[in-house]
Parts: C-alpha cells; sequence; structure tokens
C-alpha cells in the first residue's frame, strides 16, 4: 500500500507522505475494529434472540437435551442439578450467536474486499528510476 501511496512522489516529498499514509492507515485501523466489534456485539445479540426462541418447554429436543444435562449433573451438584442445566445451554446458545456473528461479519468484509477491487485500475503507475530496484529491497 505504501507503494503504490508514494509511486508518484519526489523524493523529498516521502516523508510527509510516509507521516500522512500511517495516520491514515492507523486511523482506519482503529475505525474498522470499532465497526467490527459494534457489529459483532449488535450480531451476536440478534442472533441469541432469534435462537432463544427454540429453548422452551414445548420444544422436545430442548427438553430431551435439559433432561441429559440435568441426569449428569445430579451426581455432581444434586439439587442445583436443574439451574445449571440451564446454565450449560444458555452458555452454548451464547456461543452459537457468538458464532453466528462473526460467520456475519466475515460474509460482510468479503464482499467489501470484492467491490473494493475495481479501485486497484485507478491507482497510477509510478515512473521506473535507476536507483528504485535498490530502495525497493
Amino acid at each position: 500500500m505504501f507503494t503504490f501511496a508514494v509511486a508518484t512522489l519526489k523524493p523529498e516529498n516521502m516523508g510527509d507522505a510516509a507521516g500522512l499514509t500511517s495516520l491514515v492507515r492507523n486511523l482506519g485501523g482503529s475505525v474498522g475494529i470499532s465497526l467490527v466489534t459494534a457489529l459483532v456485539t449488535r450480531g451476536t445479540q440478534a442472533h441469541q434472540a432469534l435462537l432463544v426462541g427454540h429453548l422452551t418447554k414445548f420444544d422436545a429436543p430442548f427438553r430431551s437435551q435439559l433432561a441429559t444435562l440435568q441426569h449428569s449433573l445430579t451426581a455432581h451438584s444434586g439439587q442445583a442439578a436443574l439451574m445449571q442445566a440451564y446454565g450449560v445451554l444458555y452458555q452454548t446458545l451464547q456461543q452459537q450467536a457468538g458464532l453466528w456473528a462473526y460467520v456475519d461479519n466475515f460474509h460482510l468484509l468479503a464482499l467489501i474486499c470484492i467491490a473494493l477491487v475495481p479501485i486497484i485500475v485507478l491507482f497510477k503507475k509510478g515512473k521506473a528510476s535507476p536507483g528504485a530496484a535498490a530502495v525497493g529491497h
């Protein structure tokens, strides 16, 4: 990215360009991380709201899983086994909701990357200078 950013600049402007490029990269990274974190949080809550509708006493797989967990935990916890079974199921619900939120964000970021590919055409080609090979390493 830095090579594209400074390809058409004169050598005396490289210091300013490096500073500006670094500033924009840091700001973009900070805003991007904040945005993705907010999207993951909101997505997790949305998926949790959708998934919790399946955790009712009228849902046969939920009743079966709850009974299995309660039976497994009774030996260790006694009377508290039912509440612990609910806790295990809630933790699983949160994990699944978080996973779906990350999948949604991955798809969104993949689409954004694909949409940005045509911008490459807008970059100007830099002029090759005799010392460019030594500087580029």
